[in-house]
């Protein structure tokens, strides 16, 4: 049995998410701020969760190929420039 342990716990019920009803948030005992900001940080996580795919839909992909695109292109600046001095 455990004695003496205390947990802050932060419990958002209707989330107004259609996946979650309720979410609960332990807060880090080490952690010491106002009820408002504790709220507000757990209420920005969970809209956070229930974004819509769609909207990062395009722009993560292009984020994912980015260091790919720059690889190549530098690849190929470097072929070129053995070519010309060759």
């Amino acid at each position: 049995m455990i004695k003496g342990c205390e947990k802050r716990i932060v419990f958002l019920k209707d989330t107004g998410s259609i996946y979650f009803e309720e979410a609960y948030f332990i807060v880090k005992p080490s952690y010491s701020a106002s009820d408002y900001s504790i709220i507000e940080e757990a209420t920005r996580i969970a809209d956070g969760l229930t974004e819509d795919k769609k909207k990062r839909g395009r722009g993560h992909f292009f984020r994912l190929l980015l260091p790919f695109f720059c690889g190549a292109l530098i690849g190929a600046g470097i072929v070129l420039m053995g070519c010309f001095l060759f």
